[in-house]
């Protein structure tokens, strides 16, 4: 461009010449930003700008001929090509930077809320209070998985404990297996129930525990030694209706799931910490939640409504006026999908679910503090940008092909190196090896790109208004028993 715009003023001071340059065919970006250069330097030195019928003093009209009815059509269509690759260049890079920005501000926030809430001391179990605690594990086609999930409870160190473990209907050895487990430790108990659904099976639990909390356990979830005892000391607070424990995977051993499992680090429980300081977690998961069972039961229990029951209970609570608390050193090691199929038929249950759980509870929208930011929270993190994220990487490809990358490329550094710190916090405060960052980028151009497919598919299923099954997943029993060091880091 600055060889360009020297020959035009040179050539101009010279006189006499023609400088004809070219504005179709090709790349001519160099030409165009050219003229920024000449054209302000050349009106300094005096130089005026005309038409050319002004310049040799012949009206514009005899210069034109005129066009034909086809001709105009084609002009007009060419001249509307143009303004809109214009104006919708323009309207991509404001929505790239905006939601850039947006993303950035988000990192930060959830940040500060993490560390305010990291000053907290954890609870630690009052002397004297320790009340009964039911735990309800449902159960549909667990034979590989549930002995081991039966064990760890009994292991973790609880004593005041009764295990249900609710056989939903199952056509495996899912009962047998839990008969043999209760011969052995009187506090199982078996409950039995025609097949209808996780959300049933949790409820009829609900109906036969004796305890005053209840804590739910998925049945391919380890429950580790001394988590109990962590999330029932909360409830000393007679404020606090539910605690959500930690969540991670427990069969680290492909790229897959060390994908998934830093996603739950850095996602997942990363929110929870800060949101928990505004009471406004969106989800006690199923795989180790406690609540306080009279609270569940006055609203109504677990519902079917969703795909996802325990967000929409966590959200139906949070509606009463309950109090939900965050406990992150009562850790579940939860079985994540192994194959993508697997994982994609687990996300779309989760995002579908999320969807409609949004619906569900749509009055809530700009109404106390779950209203104003939970509720966006979801709303603009979970739906808008996972629609609108592709087009983030579109635009950063197409300025790469227009040569016109160097904002875009910057935005995007920004935006990765603040959510790199972020991550890394979350690492420090669950415990997590540092190196994981180096797979933390990998998996943000690529495991990423997954869940937009995911998101995408259960938009459309949501406009269509289809309904879907539990979909459970098949179990593998690959959960280990004792998280090895630097697992994700090896191989």
């Amino acid at each position: 461009a600055k060889v360009i715009a020297q020959r035009m003023i040179e050539q101009a001071e010279q006189g006499g010449h023609v400088v004809l340059l070219h504005d179709s065919g090709g790349d001519r970006s160099q030409t165009i930003a050219a003229l920024h250069i000449a054209v302000p330097e050349l009106k300094k030195r005096g130089y005026r700008f005309v038409g050319l019928d002004e310049y040799i003093g012949v009206p514009r009209a005899d210069l034109l001929e005129p066009l034909s009815l086809s001709e105009r059509a084609m002009a007009w269509g060419n001249l509307s090509v143009a303004r809109a690759r214009s104006w919708g260049w323009i309207a991509l890079s404001v929505l790239f930077f905006g939601c850039t920005v947006l993303a950035i501000v988000r990192v930060v926030m959830l940040g500060c809320l993490v560390l305010i809430q990291a000053r907290k001391e954890s609870k630690q179990l009052p002397e004297g209070f320790a009340p009964l605690v039911t735990i309800l594990v449902p159960a549909y086609n667990e034979g590989m998985v549930i002995e081991r999930t039966i064990a760890s409870i009994v292991g973790a160190g609880y004593e005041n404990v009764e295990i249900l473990v609710i056989d939903d209907g199952s056509t495996d050895d899912t009962a047998e297996v839990t008969r043999r487990a209760a011969q052995k430790e009187p506090r199982v108990r078996l409950l039995t129930k025609p097949n209808g659904g996780k959300a049933h099976a949790a409820n009829f639990g609900l109906q036969h525990a004796a305890g005053e909390f209840v804590i739910a356990v998925d049945a391919d979830t380890l429950v580790t030694a001394g988590s109990i005892e962590r999330l029932v000391a909360h409830f000393v607070d007679p404020e606090v209706t539910a605690v959500c424990g930690n969540v991670e995977v427990g069969n680290v051993n492909s790229w897959l799931t060390r994908f998934q499992a830093i996603e739950y680090v850095t996602s997942q429980n990363f929110d929870r910490r800060a949101f928990a300081l505004l009471n406004t977690i969106s989800v006690v998961p199923g795989a180790l939640g406690a609540w306080r069972r009279d609270k569940v039961l006055a609203v109504g229990g677990y519902s079917s409504d969703t795909l996802t029951e325990d967000a929409d209970l966590t959200l139906t609570v949070l509606r009463a006026g309950g109090r939900i608390v965050y406990e992150p050193r009562a850790i579940g090691r939860t079985e994540a999908p192994e194959t993508v199929e697997g994982l994609l038929k687990q996300r779309f249950r989760w995002t579908y679910g999320t969807y409609q759980c949004l619906y569900k509870h749509r009055k809530v929208f700009f109404h106390g503090t779950l209203g104003w930011i939970g509720l966006p929270n979801m709303v603009v993190f979970q739906v808008l940008f996972a629609a609108i994220s592709p087009i983030g990487d579109l635009v950063m490809v197409l300025s790469l092909l227009r040569g016109d990358f160097e904002a875009f490329a910057a935005g995007y550094v920004a935006f990765l190196l603040m959510d790199v710190c972020g991550s890394l916090l979350a690492f420090v405060l669950d415990g997590k090896p540092v190196r994981w960052l180096w797979m933390l980028l990998i998996q943000r151009f690529t495991y990423r790109q997954m869940m937009y497919w995911v998101s995408l598919k259960a938009m459309i299923a949501a406009v269509r208004g289809a309904r879907h099954g539990w979909r459970k997943l098949d179990r593998t029993g690959t959960v280990l028993d004792v998280p090895p060091p630097e697992t994700i880091a090896a191989e």
